[in-house]
C-alpha cells in the first residue's frame, strides 16, 4: 500500500469524509488542460477517491494565482490558500496578505501534515 493510500485509509477509518470524491478523473483532466499543468499522482489519487472533511478546509477548483502565475491554488484553509509551484511541485502556503508561508516538498508531505493537524485531539488547557 502506498503512502497516499494509507492517508486515504486513515480518512476512511475516521469517518470524516463526504459521500463522493472531490473531483472526477475527467474534471482533473480538464483542469490540467486549462492550466497547462500535470497534477502529481498523489493529488489525483486523493481527490478522485475521497473528500476529506476537515474543519474550515476545502479543496477548490484549481486556478492560477492572480499575481504569482507559477502558483496553482488547489485548497483553502481558513484564510490561507495552498498552491502547487508549477516549477517544482512544492506546496506553498499563501497567506491572507499574499505573502508566502510554509512550504512542503510535495503533496504527500503536505496532506500528511494537514491530516495530522486536523485529526489530533484538542487539548483544552
Amino acid at each position: 500500500m502506498s503512502n497516499i493510500e494509507k492517508i486515504i485509509e486513515s480518512i476512511k477509518k475516521s469517518g470524516k469524509f463526504g459521500e463522493s470524491p472531490v473531483f472526477s478523473k475527467e474534471q482533473i483532466e480538464e483542469f490540467e488542460k486549462a492550466l497547462n499543468f500535470s497534477f502529481p499522482e498523489d493529488y489525483k489519487k486523493l481527490v478522485t477517491t475521497i473528500d476529506p472533511e476537515i474543519v474550515n478546509f476545502y479543496f477548490v477548483e484549481p486556478y492560477r494565482h492572480p499575481h504569482k502565475k507559477n502558483y496553482i491554488i488547489f485548497a483553502e484553509w481558513t484564510e490561507d490558500v495552498f498552491a502547487f509551484d508549477d516549477k517544482n511541485y512544492k506546496i506553498v502556503t499563501i497567506l491572507k496578505n499574499d505573502d508566502s508561508g510554509k512550504t512542503w516538498i510535495n503533496f504527500l508531505e503536505w496532506i500528511e501534515y494537514v491530516w495530522f493537524m486536523s485529526s489530533r485531539p484538542v487539548n483544552p488547557e
